[in-house]
């Protein structure tokens, strides 16, 4: 976990998200995802979160470059305080 406010960028693969610190492009974490219906659900692959094993699921809706997540449920709350109505902008 972050210990201060740190700009991040999210870099979507077909299957999985990588996020990187904006400043040095150092990998903060690896996440498998799937997409279905609007729903989002996230699984940690590596990286310094605390969510190994636990499963994220959060609503997401795109509004030209804007995409704004939802939770729905996450057990993990180092991802849960950082995702849920979070706004990540198209870059």
């Amino acid at each position: 976990q972050l210990e201060n406010s740190t700009e991040v960028y999210f870099d979507f693969g077909r299957d999985s998200l990588k996020v990187f610190v904006a400043a040095d492009s150092s990998l903060l974490e690896t996440v498998l995802y799937t997409e279905k219906s609007g729903e989002m659900t996230l699984l940690k692959l590596s990286g310094i979160s605390n969510c190994e094993g636990v499963t994220g699921k959060y609503k997401f809706e795109i509004k030209k470059d804007e995409m704004v997540l939802t939770l729905v449920s996450d057990e993990c709350s180092d991802r849960a305080e950082v995702l849920d109505r979070a706004v990540l902008t198209r870059i």
